[in-house]
C-alpha cells in the first residue's frame, strides 16, 4: 500500500515497515507552499532546475522548516531589542550590518551577499578580541517567546507532504559564527577557558528554549547542525569530544525525552567521528547507519539517498567506522542494489563495508538511517525517538 511522504519518513526513522525507502531531493526546494505566491528562489528561472523540479515533487520525500521557532545562531541568543540592523547596496552586493548596544559598549557584525549567489561573506565578525567577549556577556538574557501560532499554521499547511522540522544550531556552530573561523580555531586552543565560558552560557539558553518548545508540542523533527566545526582536520579528537559531543548529547536526550526525532547534520571527513556521532543516540537499533566513501575524501550520512526514482537502494545498517581505504585509492561505487541485513545489536555497531551485499531479501524496516557520499562531504544521521 502506498504511503504519504510524511508517513514514509516517520516510519523509516522509527524503524517501522515502509512501502519504500524515502528519497531525498537532488535539488534545493521547499515542500512547504510559500505564504507569498510571488516568492521566488535564485533557481526558479533556471531551465535545468525547472526540468528536474516536477520529478522531485512527484517522487522525493523531505522535511520542511516552519516559521516562528527561531534559534539565533550568531548572537548568543541575546534579546533582539538590543540589536539593530541596516543594509545598503553597492553594485551587485548587499552589505548588512548588525549593531548590538551592550552595557559595555557597541558590537558590530558586517556581512555581504552577492546577487544570484547563496553564500554570505562575513567581512567583520562580532567578536574580535576579549573585550568583545565581555561586551556580549554583559547583555542580560531574557527568554523571547516563539511565535507558536505561525509554526502550527505552517504544519497544518504542509499536511502529509513531508515532516515539519525545527532547525537548532548547537553551541559549537553558534559560537564559531561570532568569530572569523580561523580565529575561532586558534581561540579553542589558546583561549580555551573563554570559549568554554561562551559555550556554557549559550548551551543553557539553547537548552531552555528547546525544552519550552518541546513542551508546546513543536516538532516532530529537530535538525541539529554544527559539529563540522570540530571534525578532522579542524580539531583534535579530544576537542571534538569536549566541544561537540559533550553538549550535543544533552540536547539529543532532551528531544528523545519528548518523543522527538533527532536529525544531525555534519560536513567534513566524518569517517573519523562517525562511530561517536552514531554512539550519541540512546537507541542504537534506531540509529543504524552505513557508509560509502567518495573521491572528495568526505562522507555524508542520512536517512535516505539522492537517487533517481526507481533506483533507490538500501545500504547495510552496520557501522563502526565509515573509513576510506586511502592506501588502495578511491573505490568505485557499484550500481547494483544493496539491501539491509540484520539490525544492530544493542549498544554495539559494526564496520561498514563498501562492496555490494547479498541479494537475499530482508525486511527494510530494519534500516533506521544511512550514510551517503557526496562531492562536498558531509553527514546526515537520523534517529527516531
Amino acid at each position: 500500500m502506498s504511503m504519504s511522504h510524511q508517513e514514509r519518513i516517520l516510519k523509516t526513522m522509527r524503524g517501522e515497515p515502509v512501502d519504500r525507502i524515502p528519497i531525498g531531493s537532488p535539488i534545493s526546494r521547499s515542500i512547504l507552499p510559500p505564504r507569498d505566491p510571488n516568492q521566488k528562489t535564485i533557481w526558479d528561472d533556471d531551465p535545468n532546475y525547472q526540468a528536474v523540479l516536477p520529478l522531485a515533487e512527484e517522487h522525493c520525500d523531505g522535511f520542511a522548516r516552519g516559521g516562528g521557532i527561531g534559534f539565533d545562531r550568531g548572537n548568543l541568543q541575546i534579546p533582539r531589542r538590543y540589536m539593530k540592523g541596516e543594509s545598503e547596496r553597492k553594485g551587485n552586493r548587499v552589505i548588512s550590518t548588525i549593531r548590538i548596544d551592550t552595557p559595555k559598549g557597541e558590537l558590530r557584525r558586517v556581512a555581504e551577499k552577492e546577487d544570484g549567489i547563496q553564500t554570505t561573506w562575513v567581512t567583520e565578525p562580532l567578536i574580535k578580541d576579549k573585550a568583545d567577549v565581555e561586551k556580549i556577556l554583559s547583555v542580560p538574557y531574557e527568554f523571547e517567546e516563539p511565535n507558536y501560532q505561525a509554526f502550527f499554521e505552517d504544519r497544518e499547511r504542509l499536511g502529509d507532504r513531508g515532516v515539519m522540522e525545527v532547525g537548532v544550531s548547537v553551541p559549537l556552530v553558534s559560537i564559531s559564527h561570532m568569530f572569523h573561523f580561523d580565529e575561532f580555531l586558534l581561540w579553542c586552543a589558546a583561549e580555551h577557558d573563554t570559549i568554554k565560558l561562551l559555550m556554557d552560557t549559550l548551551f543553557e539558553r539553547i537548552y531552555d528554549r528547546l525544552e519550552r518548545v518541546l513542551k508546546e508540542g513543536v516538532g516532530p523533527s529537530f535538525w541539529l547542525g554544527g559539529s563540522e566545526q570540530a571534525t578532522p582536520p579542524m580539531m583534535s579528537p579530544d576537542l571534538y569530544d569536549e566541544l561537540s559531543i559533550g553538549y550535543d548529547r544533552q540536547l539529543f536526550d532532551l528531544i528523545h525525552k519528548y518523543d522527538g526525532i533527532v536529525h544531525v547534520h555534519c560536513h567534513g571527513k566524518v569517517n573519523g567521528i562517525l562511530d561517536k556521532l552514531v554512539g550519541r543516540f540512546p537507541r542504537p537499533r534506531r540509529a543504524a547507519a552505513a557508509g560509502r566513501h567518495h573521491d572528495g575524501g568526505g562522507e555524508e550520512a542520512g536517512g535516505w539517498e539522492d537517487r533517481p526514482h526507481g533506483q533507490h537502494r538500501v545500504l547495510r545498517p552496520r557501522v563502526r567506522h565509515a573509513r576510506a581505504d586511502r592506501q588502495k585509492g578511491p573505490r568505485r561505487h557499484h550500481p547494483r542494489r544493496q539491501e539491509a541485513h540484520a539490525p544492530l545489536p544493542q549498544r554495539h555497531t559494526h564496520h561498514a563495508h563498501h562492496r555490494p551485499v547479498s541479494r537475499q531479501r530482508h525486511p527494510i524496516h530494519r534500516v533506521g538511517a544511512e550514510v551517503r557520499a557526496n562531492g562536498g562531504g558531509g553527514a546526515e544521521v537520523g534517529c527516531g525517538a
